[in-house]
Formats: structure tokens, C-alpha cells, sequence
């Protein structure tokens, strides 16, 4: 079993008295010394000790220390204002070598445009440029005539309208008959709008508005030659056709003949009036049949005729140019 342990005071009395004089610790010691032990009850009646308060230690004085710093003294020559005055204005400018600025500048930029096509061949490819043709315009080839012509006129057209053909028809026609000698064949070419090409056989007859047969139609080739024919009476017009069958040709015409009139007006440039009968009357010229209409002028007439060993269909304005046209075949 552990001994008791007593607790004195001593060392708390010597931290309170720490600083005291030898007589202020004997009169605290002998004021303390024989006081009374008091039971844990009355302990929390008791009053409580004086306060001691601790004398406070005298500040400890602080020694000052002067350094003493040396001071440098620095002798300037006094130079009179006018002096310093005359010395910057006596300063010359300092000149710039123009010629030699020239120079490098120019030098450098010689290298420096060296250097820069020297990069644009070693590293920089360019890519050939393609080289756009423009499209190559092809002209058609002219249509050519079924027969041989003394001359020919190409008439351009600005829309496909009947009116304008027949209108152009009309101003060749009669400068065919003022310009033209007897007896001579001039073809006559149709140019289509918006480069078109030329007109072929239907192209003709939708423009003019001419009424065919759609059996005949159907047996009839692109292929035509339109012609302007110079008699002693003036000009008349004829029509160059190939023809597919010979033999239903000639039926389909005969069934055309109660219409043919009627429906081949446009091809008439020159007054006709009516015609003396209303039936188509048979001719033959150099073996070669005709079928004819005739009008109160005599040399007007509305002419067909089948050329069988060419399979053409021949169709004339007068007497005369059916001739002529059968001499030229």
C-alpha cells in the first residue's frame, strides 16, 4: 500500500514571495504561519485570502548606442552656367550615312526577295491550273438540196411562229422576183431558234401550220428541200419530200386531194382566187404523173406528182416549175 502523501505549501510560498525583501517575506511567513485549518465545509465559507500583489519589476533601462556614421563628403567643381551652356551648343548633330543606308536597306531587301522565291520553289507545289475550254460551238451541216441550185438563203428565225416564217418568207420571195434571172432554182433554208438547227419536213409544216394526214405523216422523211422557182410571171414555191412507201403515197394523196387545197394555202405567196373545178386533173410529163388543180390565173396551180424511181413527192405553185423541177431530178 502506497504512503500518504502531504502537500505543503513551501513552494508556493516561494513563488509568492519571489522579488520580496528578507523583511517582507518574515512578515508574510509570520502572518500566514499559525493559521487555522479549516474542515471542507468550512471552506466555502471562509473568506478567501488577501490578494497578494506583486511588486512589479523595475524596467530594465535600455542602453542607447550612437553609431556614429561617417559622412562622405563629395567636392563638386562649381563650373559656371555659361560654360555648360557654351559645351551643349558646341556638340555637333551626328550625321546619318544616306548612301550606305541605301545601301543596306537595298541589300536586304535583294536578300529577302531571294530568299522568298528560293521558299516558294524548294517547299510551296502549286497546283496546275485547269484550263477551262469553252464549249466548242458546232455549226450544223447545211441541209443539202435534193436537186442542183443555181442559189441559196438561209432565214433565221426568232421564234417558231407562223407569222414570222411567212413574213420572211414573203421579203425572200420578193427579192428572189426583183433580183433573180428566169428560170432558175434558189433553196431555201429555215434556221431554227435557239440554235435549233435547221428545219426539217415536220418542223416546216407545224410552223406553217399545214394540215397533213397522219397516215401520210407517218410515211414521210425528215429529209425535205424547199425551193423558190423564176418564171416569166414571178416566183413561185416548190417542196422537195422523200417519201418512205411509194405505193401507200399515192393512196394517202388521193384521199388528201379533197383537202389539199385548203390545207397547202400558206404555200401560196402569190394571189391564187379559187379554184375552176373542185376535182384534181391527170398530166404526165417525161413519163412521170401529175396531178394538177387549176386557178383563174393560168399560171398558178397547185401541182403533185409522185417521182417514183427517187421517192420524192413533188408539190408546185404553177405548171412551169413542176416541169422544171422533173428536168432537174
Amino acid at each position: 500500500m502506497d504512503k500518504p502523501y502531504i502537500r505543503t505549501m513551501k513552494k508556493d510560498l516561494e513563488i509568492l514571495t519571489q522579488g520580496l525583501s528578507e523583511k517582507q517575506k518574515e512578515e508574510l511567513l509570520h502572518k500566514y504561519k499559525f493559521a487555522p485549518i479549516l474542515k471542507p465545509d468550512e471552506r466555502k465559507t471562509a473568506k478567501t485570502f488577501p490578494k497578494i500583489i506583486r511588486p512589479a519589476k523595475p524596467p530594465t533601462p535600455i542602453k542607447k548606442t550612437q553609431e556614429k556614421k561617417e559622412e562622405r563628403t563629395i567636392e563638386i567643381p562649381k563650373v559656371k552656367s555659361e560654360t555648360l551652356t557654351k559645351q551643349i551648343i558646341k556638340v555637333p548633330p551626328k550625321k546619318i550615312n544616306w548612301p550606305r543606308l541605301a545601301i543596306y536597306a537595298g541589300s536586304a531587301f535583294i536578300i529577302a526577295v531571294g530568299l522568298y522565291f528560293t521558299w516558294q520553289a524548294l517547299f510551296i507545289v502549286e497546283e496546275p491550273i485547269p484550263i477551262v475550254k469553252p464549249p466548242i460551238k458546232t455549226t450544223p451541216e447545211l441541209p443539202k438540196p435534193f436537186i442542183e441550185v443555181e442559189d441559196s438563203k438561209i432565214i433565221t428565225l426568232s421564234d417558231k411562229n407562223k407569222e414570222t416564217l411567212l413574213r420572211e418568207l414573203n421579203l425572200a420571195y420578193k427579192e428572189f422576183e426583183i433580183e433573180a434571172q428566169r428560170e432558175i432554182f434558189k433553196q431555201i433554208i429555215i434556221e431554227l431558234p435557239n440554235d435549233a438547227g435547221f428545219s426539217n419536213a415536220s418542223d416546216f409544216f407545224e410552223i406553217m401550220e399545214i394540215a397533213i394526214p397522219e397516215s401520210l405523216k407517218e410515211n414521210i422523211e425528215e429529209t425535205f428541200t424547199l425551193l423558190f422557182y423564176k418564171q416569166e410571171e414571178g416566183a413561185r414555191i416548190a417542196i422537195i419530200i422523200k417519201l418512205k412507201d411509194i405505193n401507200s403515197a399515192i393512196k394517202e394523196l388521193s384521199l388528201w386531194e379533197s383537202t389539199m387545197e385548203n390545207d397547202l394555202e400558206p404555200l401560196f405567196l402569190a394571189e391564187k382566187g379559187e379554184a375552176s373545178s373542185k376535182s384534181f386533173k391527170d398530166n404526165t410529163y417525161k413519163d412521170v404523173k401529175i396531178r394538177y388543180l387549176n386557178f383563174p390565173n393560168p399560171d398558178l396551180t397547185l401541182d403533185y406528182a409522185v417521182y417514183q424511181s427517187k421517192n420524192y413527192l413533188l408539190i408546185t405553185a404553177s405548171k412551169d416549175s413542176m416541169y422544171s423541177l422533173i428536168d432537174k431530178i
